[in-house]
C-alpha cells in the first residue's frame, strides 16, 4: 500500500493506477500537480514549455529567480519528483497536441489557463479517446473548473437534482 493516500475505499485503488498529464505549471497547475502526486497516483507527466517569467515567482513556489527563462515544467520537475517516491513523475518536452493525447499515454488530462476554444477541442479529443478531462483556470480573484467526466456525470446527474448556478460578492458597508 502507498502511505501517501489519505483514504481507503474501492476507488482509491483505481485512482492509484491512473496516469495523469498536467499541462500548465503556473501557480494553480503546480498546486494541482503537487496534490495529485501526494495522493499516490501511478504516474504524473508534466507538460509546460512556457519560459519562466518573474511574475511566475509570486504564485509558483517551486520556481526561483535562477529558473527565469527556462521552461516551467523542467524547472520544477526535480522538486515535484521528490514529493512521493511511489509516484512516477515524468517530464514531457513535447508540445501539447492532439497526437500526444491520442498516443495512449494518459487516462486523465488536466489543463490549466487554456483559452475556451482550445478547452473545447481538447475536451472533444479526450472524450473520443476515453480520457478523463479537467480544465482549471485562476484569473486573479476569479477562477473556473470544467470536468469532462461525461459518463460519470451522466450516471449521477439524476441523483443531484437541478444544478445551482450563482456568483458570490462581498458587500462593503461604511
Amino acid at each position: 500500500p502507498i502511505p501517501c493516500v489519505p483514504w481507503q475505499s474501492q476507488t482509491s485503488g483505481q485512482y492509484q493506477r491512473r496516469v495523469h498529464g498536467i499541462c500548465g505549471l503556473n501557480g494553480l497547475g503546480v498546486e494541482i500537480a503537487k496534490n495529485v502526486i501526494l495522493a499516490g497516483v501511478k504516474s504524473v507527466t508534466l507538460l509546460d514549455q512556457q519560459p519562466t517569467e518573474m511574475r511566475d515567482l509570486s504564485s509558483q513556489f517551486y520556481l526561483t529567480e535562477a529558473d527565469i527563462g527556462k521552461p516551467r515544467a523542467a524547472s520544477c520537475y526535480a522538486r515535484l519528483r521528490e514529493l512521493n517516491p511511489y509516484c512516477q513523475v515524468e517530464l514531457c518536452s513535447e508540445k501539447f497536441s492532439e497526437s500526444l493525447l491520442t498516443s495512449g499515454r494518459f487516462q486523465v488530462v488536466c489543463i490549466v489557463n487554456v483559452p475556451v476554444q482550445d478547452q473545447v477541442s481538447i475536451n472533444n479529443v479526450c472524450r473520443l479517446n476515453g480520457i478523463k478531462f479537467i480544465s482549471a483556470a485562476a484569473l486573479g480573484v476569479f477562477g473556473g473548473l470544467l470536468r469532462g467526466l461525461w459518463k460519470e456525470l451522466r450516471d449521477k446527474r439524476s441523483q443531484w437534482g437541478k444544478p445551482k448556478v450563482g456568483h458570490c460578492h462581498q458587500r462593503h458597508q461604511r
